[in-house]
């Protein structure tokens, strides 16, 4: 975590070299540290396009949704087949935009197709079916159980994307970078996302470390508060 990156930052590593690390760092809300990292690499490699995926994810975190925007519309001009149509799509379900054309976008499945879809037709009882069958089936690839997640966070089925969100974390614990973006912001609120951030250890990293800096944005987190004090059995979710 922060501590790699101050480690590294002393031992003079150059801020642009240490992109590896941005999933872990987004995943504990340390999005500033990010946006410097990012900001960094993409002087030195203006065409890593993952690099440009999470900056726009890190801007959005931040509150930033203008510069997600342009990061977007820079990243359109250098490739238009990208991993930031992927990014796109997450802060497009949140900003509640058009989700038209999204046939082509690489990295986005048939089945979530489908679900959107179904979203757009209105049809919440068969977007439910769809999504109880993608739980109890086996994902291809785990980035899918967050894309599940984010359908079922948009119909207020908040327990659901916790379900997913967690097969996704087990799986790989850096899908956890998702959760900041807006999507997911009235899951933030359910009784269970905080045993779910418990669980995944973050709750714990915040508790040693110092609140995360999505803080920054005065995101209202509970963890926020500077009369927080840890290891107090109480909720870290949204006031």
């Amino acid at each position: 975590g922060m501590q790699l990156v101050h480690k590294l930052k002393n031992m003079e590593a150059p801020l642009w070299d240490l992109d590896l690390l941005v999933p872990a760092l987004m995943s504990l809300g340390e999005y500033q540290t990010t946006i410097e990292i990012l900001e960094a690499n993409l002087q030195v490699e203006p065409l890593n396009s993952f690099s440009r995926g999470f900056l726009m994810a890190a801007y959005e975190g931040m509150g930033n949704s203008i510069q997600a925007r342009l990061e977007y519309e820079l990243g359109e001009e250098l490739t238009p087949q990208w991993w930031g149509d992927i990014v796109s799509f997450f802060l497009r379900l949140g900003w509640n935009e058009s989700l038209e054309n999204l046939s082509d976008t690489e990295g986005i499945s048939a089945d979530v197709l489908s679900m959107v879809s179904e979203l757009r037709a209105g049809d919440t009882q068969r977007l439910l079916s769809l999504l109880d069958a993608a739980y109890n089936r086996e994902a291809l690839e785990s980035s899918r159980y967050v894309h599940y997640a984010a359908i079922a966070a948009l119909i207020e089925e908040h327990a659901l994307a916790i379900k997913f969100l967690s097969k996704a974390t087990e799986i790989l614990p850096v899908h956890l970078h998702w959760i900041w973006l807006p999507v997911f912001r009235k899951t933030w609120e359910h009784p269970e996302f905080d045993d779910f951030l418990q669980n995944v250890g973050v709750v714990g990293y915040w508790e040693k470390n110092g609140p995360p800096e999505i803080c920054m944005n005065k995101s209202n987190f509970l963890v926020c508060n500077p009369d927080y004090e840890p290891n107090k059995t109480q909720s870290i979710k949204i006031l």
